[in-house]
């Protein structure tokens, strides 16, 4: 059985208002609604890998950082500890991972 992704309602209310019109079942109103979805993005999987990376990152924010970094940097141990503290810090990674 497959999942219907969030924008499965206006299709399902379309076809739901054709069908009381035309006196059909739930049945073929639920194969007229997967008929009319949006086919899925084909980068899906690219996608999940950067949301399920983004929250790894998020529960180990200095790792991320260091993985980051640029050859020759190092981090600051002492800013990472402040900023892992800062609960703004999550939340800006949080925003970065849906804006992207």
């Amino acid at each position: 059985m497959s999942t219907l992704p969030d924008n499965a309602t206006e299709p399902m209310q379309k076809a739901m208002q054709r069908a009381v019109m035309l006196r059909k079942s739930m049945n073929d109103v639920w194969r007229a609604a997967l008929a009319e979805l949006p086919e899925p993005a084909a980068d899906t999987g690219a996608e999940l890998e950067r949301l399920r990376q983004a929250l790894r990152d998020i529960a180990d924010p200095i790792a991320a950082w260091q993985r980051d970094l640029q050859p020759g940097y190092t981090l600051d141990g002492g800013m990472c500890v402040h900023m892992a503290n800062d609960p703004e810090t999550y939340k800006r990674m949080a925003r970065e991972a849906l804006r992207a």
